[in-house]
């Protein structure tokens, strides 16, 4: 071979080399690219492939009310978080290869890219599906918790319904005594029932909060739409929702994905997991709260009844006791006592009419008889009571009659008396018998006072018997017996009076004329042994001397007279009174009068005998 052409060929050789290693280390940089993206693509790949099945999971997982074991669900999810954690740092390297591959100019950016930002973007939608999922774990176990809350309490009101149904129903045969010791035992019941109220009252405030499960399931189809709020973005081409978006749920038709309707009106398929049915559950809220009604008003309706039936038992056994009943049987009765059994009566039937207003066992009919019944108890009462009344009326009648009769005879009896004594004369000259009268009229007074207060007592009784016995047809005789007594009384009571004054006033005249007399007596045997006179001048002196003396005292001695004649007036006018009165005339005074006139004569004799001398 020339030069010349060794030449060239070495030059195309060298050429030929260079372009050969050029090939090689551009086929080496290429198998590095493609194994490098290889690499990358499976492992990106793989995590997508892992991440799109738990996505799956989740958003085909049953979160409707079929679906109660959230424990698994939760453990499933505690798992999966641990998971999560562990393919964190996975999920990052694989991250920071695409990221050194894009920084060494992978000839592949795009497909590096792409992948990067589906793992990036599938890896944030797994969080917020997580995010839901825990937001659901909450919400679901909040309502099986509640659901089997309500429905132990349920079970509870249920037994506690049929209980009282069983124990409480009564009629009118039911026993008095056992329907009180039921009714007693009602109200400890009752008690409980008012302190379950508050068990009641808290699952009805849990129950405000309760969510809706039941539009999760496709068989319990939409009557209309229904309000839904987004727990998670969400973004498509076709709508995009943001967390705490309010929107309507159009169908449920199928489980995992609902027809949404986002604020913005656009409507697509949108992942039911994405969204939670807000409160009020109406299920949850009407449950507990009618059921307790019911049995608070089955408590109140028993509770009703068997007071009803307690009211008529107390009602009836006044009836029966008011049946019973017969004059004799009712004047036996303490005073006040058959009043407390027809006020019983009243009362038993206005607490029984006020009771079986909403009783079951007793109609407007029995009510109506029940009615009747108490109206002829009330008349029967009546007539009981003016029968006794008229017995009674009678009684009082016979008594009083016999008390005026036996007053009537007594004064009778001592005004006979008083007459005789009145015309019996006594000692004219001696003041004992006139006092020893004076003293037995006094005691005769005391008990003629006795008997006028025992007649006005008796008075007034009478009185008050003719004002309540108006129609007693004995009560004039009563009227007119008690009107001759209460006359009869004035005048033996006026003729003692009048009598007690004359002996007093003649025993004073008889007291007074002893007196005088004495006096008269004395001055008259003075004038006797003094009727011889001596001629002796000193004789004579001494005779004047004395006469002047005697008159002196004769003088002084008139009061005595005076005396007399006063008392002597006064018993004139007191013989004047108890003539006029009582046409009764003392026959003494004549004779008193005449004696005083006698001494009264005598006196003057003296007067003069003494003068004359």
């Amino acid at each position: 071979m020339n030069l010349p052409l060794k030449l060239t060929y070495s030059e195309k050789l060298s050429s030929l080399e260079k372009q050969y290693d050029k090939l090689v280390r551009c086929s080496k940089e290429r198998q590095s690219h493609l194994e490098s993206l290889h690499d990358f693509v499976s492992q990106a790949t793989r995590e997508l492939i892992w991440l799109n099945e738990k996505e799956e999971e989740e958003v085909a997982f049953d979160w409707s009310d079929r679906n109660s074991n959230v424990s698994k669900k939760r453990d499933y999810h505690a798992d999966l978080m641990k998971e999560l954690d562990e393919k964190d740092e996975v999920i990052k390297s694989v991250q920071d290869f695409a990221e050194r591959l894009l920084f060494k100019s992978h000839p592949a950016r795009l497909s590096i890219e792409a992948y990067k930002a589906a793992m990036q973007t599938q890896w944030s939608w797994i969080l917020q599906l997580c995010s839901c999922v825990e937001q659901h774990l909450k919400e679901n176990a909040i309502y099986f918790e509640f659901f089997s809350d309500a429905k132990e309490s349920m079970d509870f009101l249920r037994n506690l319904q049929d209980a009282i149904q069983r124990k409480y129903s009564c009629d009118r045969n039911s026993s008095l005594h056992r329907l009180e010791d039921l009714i007693q035992e009602s109200m400890e019941e009752k008690e409980q029932l008012l302190q379950y109220r508050n068990t009641v009252a808290g699952l009805m405030g849990r129950a405000k909060n309760i969510v809706q499960l039941k539009p999760r399931n496709p068989d319990s189809t939409l009557r209309s739409s229904i309000p839904v709020k987004a727990i998670c973005d969400y973004r498509q081409i076709e709508i995009t929702i943001y967390k705490d978006d309010e929107c309507v749920l159009a169908n449920n038709a199928h489980r995992a994905k609902w027809k949404v309707i986002n604020p913005a009106g656009n409507e697509a398929m949108v992942p039911s997991v994405c969204f939670t049915v807000p409160p009020p559950n109406k299920e949850a809220v009407d449950m507990t709260e009618e059921l307790y009604q019911n049995v608070l008003s089955l408590w109140h309706r028993s509770h009703i009844n068997m007071k009803s039936v307690v009211s008529w038992h107390c009602l009836m056994t006044d009836i029966r006791a008011v049946r019973h009943w017969n004059v004799a049987t009712f004047k036996t009765m303490l005073p006040g006592e058959h009043q407390q059994v027809l006020s019983n009566l009243q009362s038993h039937f206005d607490e029984f009419l006020e009771d079986c207003e909403e009783s079951e066992v007793f109609t407007v009919a029995d009510c109506a008889q029940l009615e009747r019944d108490v109206a002829g108890c009330k008349e029967y009462y009546q007539e009981l009571l003016k029968s006794a009344e008229r017995e009674h009326e009678e009684s009082l009648y016979n008594h009083y009659i016999s008390e005026i009769r036996n007053l009537r005879m007594h004064l009778e009896a001592r005004e006979e008396q008083l007459i005789r004594q009145i015309r019996t004369p006594v000692d004219r000259d001696d003041v004992y018998p006139s006092l020893q009268r004076i003293t037995d009229q006094e005691k005769k007074m005391e008990e003629l006072n006795k008997c006028k207060e025992d007649l006005d007592n008796l008075k007034e009784k009478c009185e008050v018997f003719l004002r309540q016995a108006v129609g007693f047809p004995s009560a004039p005789t009563l009227s007119s017996e008690l009107s001759i007594v209460v006359q009869s009384m004035s005048d033996v009571h006026s003729m003692s009076s009048i009598y007690m004054d004359r002996l007093k006033t003649v025993s004073l005249v008889v007291k007074h004329s002893q007196s005088a007399e004495a006096l008269v007596k004395a001055y008259e045997s003075k004038l006797y042994e003094e009727d011889a006179i001596n001629s002796d001048l000193h004789s004579i002196e001494t005779v004047i001397s004395i006469l002047k003396q005697w008159r002196t005292e004769i003088d002084e001695k008139q009061e005595v007279f005076h005396n007399m004649e006063d008392e002597l007036h006064k018993a004139r006018l007191i013989s004047d009174r108890m003539f006029k009165a009582h046409n009764e005339r003392d026959f003494d005074l004549d004779w008193h009068k005449e004696k005083a006139d006698q001494l009264n004569e005598r006196w003057r004799n003296i007067h003069s005998q003494i003068d004359n001398r």
